[in-house]
Protein backbone atom coordinates (compact mmCIF):
# COMPACT_ATOMS: atom_id res chain seq x y z
CA UNK A 1 0.00 0.00 0.00
CA UNK A 2 2.90 2.32 0.77
CA UNK A 3 4.16 1.77 -2.77
CA UNK A 4 0.91 2.11 -4.70
CA UNK A 5 -0.64 4.95 -2.70
CA UNK A 6 1.83 7.33 -4.38
CA UNK A 7 0.25 7.02 -7.81
CA UNK A 8 -3.17 5.34 -7.60
CA UNK A 9 -6.52 6.79 -6.60
CA UNK A 10 -8.04 3.60 -5.25
CA UNK A 11 -6.92 0.15 -4.15
CA UNK A 12 -9.27 -2.83 -4.12
CA UNK A 13 -7.58 -5.53 -2.03
CA UNK A 14 -8.90 -9.06 -1.64
CA UNK A 15 -8.18 -10.53 1.77
CA UNK A 16 -7.97 -14.31 1.53
CA UNK A 17 -8.90 -15.49 5.03
CA UNK A 18 -5.96 -13.88 6.84
CA UNK A 19 -5.51 -14.72 10.52
CA UNK A 20 -3.15 -11.89 11.47
CA UNK A 21 -3.63 -8.10 11.56
CA UNK A 22 -4.03 -7.76 7.79
CA UNK A 23 -7.72 -6.83 7.83
CA UNK A 24 -7.24 -3.99 10.34
CA UNK A 25 -4.24 -2.60 8.44
CA UNK A 26 -6.18 -2.60 5.19
CA UNK A 27 -9.27 -0.99 6.67
CA UNK A 28 -7.19 1.82 8.17
CA UNK A 29 -5.92 3.00 4.79
CA UNK A 30 -8.07 5.76 3.22
CA UNK A 31 -7.52 4.55 -0.37
CA UNK A 32 -8.32 0.90 0.30
CA UNK A 33 -11.54 -1.00 -0.27
CA UNK A 34 -11.33 -4.48 1.29
CA UNK A 35 -13.10 -7.42 -0.25
CA UNK A 36 -13.20 -10.93 1.16
CA UNK A 37 -12.11 -13.95 -0.83
CA UNK A 38 -13.06 -17.18 0.93
CA UNK A 39 -12.22 -20.66 -0.32
CA UNK A 40 -12.64 -22.63 2.88
CA UNK A 41 -9.03 -22.58 3.96
CA UNK A 42 -7.60 -23.90 0.68
CA UNK A 43 -5.90 -22.14 -2.21
CA UNK A 44 -8.15 -22.58 -5.23
CA UNK A 45 -6.33 -21.41 -8.36
CA UNK A 46 -9.35 -21.24 -10.71
CA UNK A 47 -11.13 -18.92 -8.27
CA UNK A 48 -8.01 -16.74 -8.12
CA UNK A 49 -7.98 -16.48 -11.92
CA UNK A 50 -11.69 -15.67 -12.04
CA UNK A 51 -11.25 -12.95 -9.43
CA UNK A 52 -8.46 -11.26 -11.42
CA UNK A 53 -10.49 -11.44 -14.62
CA UNK A 54 -13.34 -9.51 -13.03
CA UNK A 55 -12.00 -7.28 -10.24
CA UNK A 56 -11.17 -4.33 -12.51
CA UNK A 57 -14.57 -4.22 -14.21
CA UNK A 58 -17.09 -1.48 -13.39
CA UNK A 59 -14.51 0.58 -11.46
CA UNK A 60 -14.67 3.68 -13.67
CA UNK A 61 -12.35 5.15 -16.31
CA UNK A 62 -8.56 5.21 -16.13
CA UNK A 63 -5.66 2.81 -15.76
CA UNK A 64 -6.24 -0.55 -14.05
CA UNK A 65 -3.43 -2.43 -12.29
CA UNK A 66 -4.01 -6.10 -11.46
CA UNK A 67 -1.25 -7.52 -9.27
CA UNK A 68 -0.53 -9.82 -6.36
CA UNK A 69 0.57 -8.35 -3.04
CA UNK A 70 4.23 -9.13 -3.77
CA UNK A 71 4.21 -7.51 -7.24
CA UNK A 72 5.29 -3.89 -7.47
CA UNK A 73 4.77 -2.02 -10.74
CA UNK A 74 7.70 0.40 -10.80
CA UNK A 75 9.26 3.29 -12.64
CA UNK A 76 10.94 6.30 -11.01
CA UNK A 77 8.54 8.61 -12.90
CA UNK A 78 5.61 6.31 -13.42
CA UNK A 79 2.95 9.01 -13.83
CA UNK A 80 4.97 10.65 -16.60
CA UNK A 81 5.32 7.32 -18.39
CA UNK A 82 1.60 6.58 -18.16
CA UNK A 83 0.72 10.10 -19.37
CA UNK A 84 2.98 9.61 -22.39
CA UNK A 85 1.45 6.24 -23.17
CA UNK A 86 -2.01 7.75 -22.98
CA UNK A 87 -1.05 10.56 -25.37
CA UNK A 88 0.28 8.16 -28.02
CA UNK A 89 -2.66 5.77 -27.68
CA UNK A 90 -1.04 2.90 -25.78
CA UNK A 91 -3.64 1.13 -23.66
CA UNK A 92 -1.61 -1.89 -22.49
CA UNK A 93 2.07 -1.28 -21.64
CA UNK A 94 4.59 -4.10 -21.58
CA UNK A 95 6.62 -4.73 -18.42
CA UNK A 96 10.02 -6.17 -17.63
CA UNK A 97 9.82 -8.76 -14.84
CA UNK A 98 12.35 -9.23 -12.04
CA UNK A 99 12.65 -11.53 -9.04
CA UNK A 100 13.84 -9.34 -6.16
CA UNK A 101 16.02 -11.05 -3.55
CA UNK A 102 17.32 -10.50 -0.02
CA UNK A 103 19.17 -12.69 2.45
CA UNK A 104 16.54 -12.08 5.12
CA UNK A 105 13.15 -10.42 5.45
CA UNK A 106 13.72 -6.61 5.52
CA UNK A 107 12.81 -4.85 8.75
CA UNK A 108 9.97 -2.39 8.33
CA UNK A 109 10.51 0.98 10.00
CA UNK A 110 6.99 2.13 9.19
CA UNK A 111 7.77 4.54 6.37
CA UNK A 112 10.63 3.43 4.09
CA UNK A 113 9.42 1.98 0.76
CA UNK A 114 10.39 -1.61 0.07
CA UNK A 115 11.89 -0.41 -3.21
CA UNK A 116 14.44 1.55 -1.14
CA UNK A 117 15.29 -1.46 1.03
CA UNK A 118 15.72 -4.17 -1.61
CA UNK A 119 17.12 -3.09 -4.97
CA UNK A 120 18.75 -6.23 -6.33
CA UNK A 121 17.22 -9.06 -8.29
CA UNK A 122 17.33 -11.14 -11.45
CA UNK A 123 15.43 -10.78 -14.71
CA UNK A 124 12.54 -13.23 -15.06
CA UNK A 125 10.74 -13.25 -18.37
CA UNK A 126 7.76 -15.13 -16.94
CA UNK A 127 7.05 -12.12 -14.69
CA UNK A 128 6.88 -9.72 -17.62
CA UNK A 129 3.13 -9.73 -17.07
CA UNK A 130 0.50 -7.56 -18.68
CA UNK A 131 -0.73 -6.13 -15.40
CA UNK A 132 -1.73 -2.57 -16.36
CA UNK A 133 -4.27 -1.53 -18.97
CA UNK A 134 -6.94 1.07 -19.68
CA UNK A 135 -10.51 0.57 -18.54
CA UNK A 136 -11.84 -0.23 -22.04
CA UNK A 137 -9.47 -3.19 -22.48
CA UNK A 138 -10.91 -6.62 -21.71
CA UNK A 139 -8.33 -8.98 -20.24
CA UNK A 140 -8.72 -12.73 -19.77
CA UNK A 141 -5.89 -14.21 -17.71
CA UNK A 142 -4.82 -17.82 -17.95
CA UNK A 143 -4.30 -19.78 -14.71
CA UNK A 144 -1.35 -18.30 -12.85
CA UNK A 145 -2.05 -14.96 -14.55
CA UNK A 146 1.38 -14.89 -16.22
CA UNK A 147 -0.22 -14.88 -19.66
CA UNK A 148 -3.49 -13.47 -20.96
CA UNK A 149 -5.63 -12.61 -23.94
CA UNK A 150 -6.76 -9.02 -24.44
CA UNK A 151 -9.40 -7.28 -26.57
CA UNK A 152 -9.32 -3.61 -27.63
CA UNK A 153 -5.69 -3.27 -26.53
CA UNK A 154 -2.90 -1.26 -28.13
CA UNK A 155 0.32 -2.72 -26.73
CA UNK A 156 3.44 -0.61 -26.23
CA UNK A 157 6.49 -1.26 -28.40
CA UNK A 158 8.91 -0.37 -25.60
CA UNK A 159 9.49 -1.59 -22.05
CA UNK A 160 9.40 1.38 -19.71
CA UNK A 161 7.74 -0.24 -16.71
CA UNK A 162 9.18 -2.90 -14.44
CA UNK A 163 7.23 -5.49 -12.47
CA UNK A 164 9.25 -6.27 -9.36
CA UNK A 165 8.38 -9.57 -7.72
CA UNK A 166 9.27 -9.14 -4.02
CA UNK A 167 9.15 -12.72 -2.91
CA UNK A 168 12.63 -14.21 -2.55
CA UNK A 169 13.42 -13.21 1.04
CA UNK A 170 15.04 -15.61 3.55
CA UNK A 171 15.48 -19.14 2.21
CA UNK A 172 14.20 -20.83 5.40
CA UNK A 173 11.03 -18.76 5.32
CA UNK A 174 10.49 -19.57 1.63
CA UNK A 175 10.84 -23.31 2.18
CA UNK A 176 8.40 -23.24 5.11
CA UNK A 177 5.95 -21.13 3.11
CA UNK A 178 6.06 -23.53 0.15
CA UNK A 179 5.41 -26.48 2.45
CA UNK A 180 2.39 -24.72 3.97
CA UNK A 181 1.14 -23.75 0.51
CA UNK A 182 1.37 -27.39 -0.58
CA UNK A 183 -0.84 -28.46 2.31
CA UNK A 184 -3.45 -25.81 1.44
CA UNK A 185 -3.78 -26.43 -2.30
CA UNK A 186 -7.26 -27.43 -3.39
CA UNK A 187 -7.72 -30.87 -4.90
CA UNK A 188 -8.71 -29.28 -8.20
CA UNK A 189 -5.47 -27.27 -8.30
CA UNK A 190 -3.48 -30.44 -7.57
CA UNK A 191 -5.30 -32.37 -10.30
CA UNK A 192 -4.68 -29.56 -12.82
CA UNK A 193 -1.00 -29.31 -11.88
CA UNK A 194 -1.37 -25.67 -10.86
CA UNK A 195 0.78 -23.74 -8.37
CA UNK A 196 3.51 -26.37 -8.57
CA UNK A 197 6.40 -23.95 -8.10
CA UNK A 198 4.75 -22.04 -5.25
CA UNK A 199 4.08 -25.28 -3.36
CA UNK A 200 7.41 -27.05 -3.90
CA UNK A 201 9.93 -26.55 -1.02
CA UNK A 202 12.82 -27.95 -3.06
CA UNK A 203 12.10 -25.56 -5.90
CA UNK A 204 11.87 -22.64 -3.45
CA UNK A 205 15.35 -23.35 -2.07
CA UNK A 206 16.85 -23.91 -5.52
CA UNK A 207 15.27 -20.76 -6.93
CA UNK A 208 16.43 -18.57 -4.03
CA UNK A 209 20.04 -19.69 -4.59
CA UNK A 210 19.71 -19.08 -8.31
CA UNK A 211 18.38 -15.54 -7.89
CA UNK A 212 20.84 -14.75 -5.08
CA UNK A 213 23.85 -15.96 -7.07
CA UNK A 214 22.82 -14.08 -10.21
CA UNK A 215 21.45 -10.90 -8.65
CA UNK A 216 22.27 -7.49 -10.07
CA UNK A 217 21.13 -3.94 -9.36
CA UNK A 218 17.58 -3.46 -10.67
CA UNK A 219 16.70 -0.15 -9.01
CA UNK A 220 19.26 2.69 -9.20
Amino acid sequence: MRHYEKFVDRMIIWNHESTDNTQAILEAHPKVEVRTWSTGGVYHTPDHTKMKNNVYKNTGPGWKIVVDADEFLWHPRINEVLDRYEKIGVSMPKTLGFDMVAERLPEDDGHTPLTDLVKEGMFNGSYAKFCIFKHFVTVVYDHGCHTCRAANATISKDYQLRLLHYRWFDIDRLVARAAAWKENLSEEARDMGLSYMASNPDYAAKRWHEVWNNKARVIP
